[in-house]
């Protein structure tokens, strides 16, 4: 039996040589979005290092560890401050709209997103210390900024509005990471 494997609709499905349908395909590791490939979940690798938490499979990394570890994914990078202002920029103008293109339809957001680009950014919060913090409020990645690992994007959900801004992570923060595809 031929197994075929085709896109109808922006979905992946997978089809015998009888024309039925089995199952839907895994989705794919990387989505592009405008000039860029980013990889479309959070790194979740633990080398046994220092600086990782694992909660509820979410992992979440010093800028320390997230380094040492995606030192060793060849083809892939930390994204800078400015491949996520390319990212936000392409997807929206205002927060609310960058929000929406990017984060999950998923209840845990106060006002699920619509995941335009298939990126799928979950409100799992971040670490400060061994304090989970701002757990399904807001998403947390780590980024460079001239070249050094100390800073993340935060994309917020709050009653009061819809927030992005980037911070200074060092010392003790624990962040997801999310990857961009080396051009």
């Amino acid at each position: 039996m031929a197994i075929t494997v085709y896109t109808y609709n922006d979905k992946v499905l997978v089809n015998n040589d009888n024309g039925k349908w089995l199952k839907k395909a895994p989705p794919p590791s990387e989505v592009t979005i405008g000039t860029q490939v980013w990889k479309n979940s959070s790194l979740a690798i633990d080398d046994g290092g220092e600086g990782i938490t694992v909660n509820d499979g979410v992992y979440y990394y010093t800028t320390s560890a997230a380094q040492r570890i995606v030192n060793s994914i060849p083809g892939w990078h930390i994204p800078s401050y400015e491949e996520f202002n390319t990212l936000l920029n392409y997807v929206g103008n205002s927060a609310t709209e960058r929000i929406n293109a990017l984060a999950a339809n998923s209840n845990r957001w106060l006002t699920p997103g619509n995941d335009t680009y298939g990126f799928g950014m979950l409100p799992n919060g971040y670490y400060n210390g061994d304090q989970l913090q701002e757990y399904d409020l807001r998403a947390q990645f780590l980024h460079t900024y001239n070249n050094v690992l100390n800073n993340a994007y935060y994309f917020g959900r709050y009653r009061f509005g819809d927030y992005i801004n980037s911070i200074n992570v060092a010392g003790n923060y624990k962040c997801q990471v999310r990857l961009i595809k080396d051009s």
